[in-house]
């Protein structure tokens, strides 16, 4: 029965975050600085959760066991987890809602099948045909996105690879946790695993902001040069033209004030035309400081985000020990799957070709089939 209303729980939650994901994908500014700065803060504010959680208790007299073992497996969760979180938020970029969630619901097939190994869990022929069918889903989807976004490269599957593995190991850490460590605190584990992670954002967001400090340096440096390069220019100009006449020397000294106007206006007015080239693209290299801030919404929106990202970890992580891989992962994964594609069809009104329609009822009859 606990486990039931935990998954019910998570379900919830998946909706908030489907809903939250697309909606701050389109807020955020489409930039490394913007994206690590938001995905730190609602890491910070989720094991901020977890810590209270923690806190409160001990204070009720908990008492903290095996915290070596905690540390290492809630710091490998954390590596996972904080990749995972920037990656997810970038793909909601390139390609449909759906397609993202099809591959970070694959990732469940890694805890399902290592456990089999691992603590000895079955899965049944019909689940292993399960695993085929959901496949063949997955590739009607990406057929699906090809017609959708036009824009589905061997980058995009690549990423979206990387995406199923960093998804999986984060399944496959909680269930261990939850079997060899049974004793540990999962209020710990969720803490750890939330700081891990923000701390992998805080380090990017540091790198590429230097980067980004050292390129806006250069780039003025280089405005300098050429205002610099053009007045020099026009200053020799007028000194040639004061050998003619009076009148010359007039429209002369005219032409030369506006040149001297058009050469100072010339390199602010290049800025923001690259700038434009690139602003359909994602930029590593951001010198605007501009473009680096987070609209105030943001903030807010990261709170939700982050109730609900540290229910999930919780809860799933606490229902490891009372129900196998392959049915707990399914559910709480799969079902995402579907909230996320009815969230982009009803609420972002994202399109589903015919091939799409197919792939995406053979992936959630694929994940029913794998609950019998």
């Amino acid at each position: 029965m606990i486990v039931a209303v935990y998954i019910g729980i998570i379900m919830l939650m998946r909706v908030v975050q489907s809903v939250l994901n697309k909606r701050t994908s389109r807020m955020i500014p489409r930039n490394s600085i913007a994206y690590l700065k938001y995905t730190a803060y609602y890491q910070s504010v989720a094991g901020a959760l977890a810590g209270m959680l923690l806190l409160i208790s001990v204070l009720r007299g908990a008492t903290i066991e095996s915290f070596g073992m905690t540390l290492l497996y809630a710091s490998v969760s954390g590596i996972a987890l904080g990749i995972n979180c920037i990656l997810g938020k970038y793909l909601l970029n390139l390609t449909t809602i759906a397609l993202v969630s099809i591959f970070g619901t694959a990732g469940l097939l890694i805890p399902s099948i290592a456990s089999i190994f691992l603590f000895g869990e079955k899965m049944m022929w019909y689940q292993w045909i399960a695993l085929v069918v959901f496949m063949v889903g997955a590739y009607l989807i990406i057929g699906n996105s090809k017609k959708v976004y036009k824009k589905f490269t061997v980058k995009t599957l690549l990423l979206l690879l990387l995406n199923f593995t960093m998804n999986g190991l984060t399944m496959l850490i909680q269930k261990i946790f939850g079997m060899r460590v049974p004793e540990g605190n999962t209020s710990m584990f969720s803490f750890i695993t939330f700081a891990v992670g923000g701390i992998i954002s805080c380090v990017g967001l540091c790198v590429f902001a230097l980067l980004s400090a050292r390129a806006a340096k250069k780039q003025a440096s280089t405005q300098t040069e050429h205002v610099a390069q053009a007045m020099a220019e026009n200053t020799q100009a007028e000194n040639t033209e004061q050998t003619t006449t009076e009148n010359a020397q007039d429209e002369c000294a005219q032409e030369a004030t506006a040149e001297v106007a058009a050469s100072e206006n010339a390199p602010c007015e290049n800025t923001p035309k690259e700038n434009t080239q690139v602003s359909g693209n994602f930029r590593f290299i951001v010198p605007d400081k501009q473009e680096q801030k987070l609209p105030s919404l943001l903030y807010l929106f990261g709170v939700a985000l982050a109730v609900a990202v540290f229910l999930i970890n919780q809860l799933a992580t606490l229902s490891t020990p009372l129900i196998s891989s392959v049915i707990l992962f399914t559910l709480i994964n799969g079902g995402a799957t579907v909230i996320s594609a009815l969230v982009g069809v009803i609420v972002y009104k994202e399109k589903l070709s015919v091939k799409g329609i197919i792939g995406l009822v053979l992936g959630i009859g694929s994940l029913i089939l794998m609950q019998i």
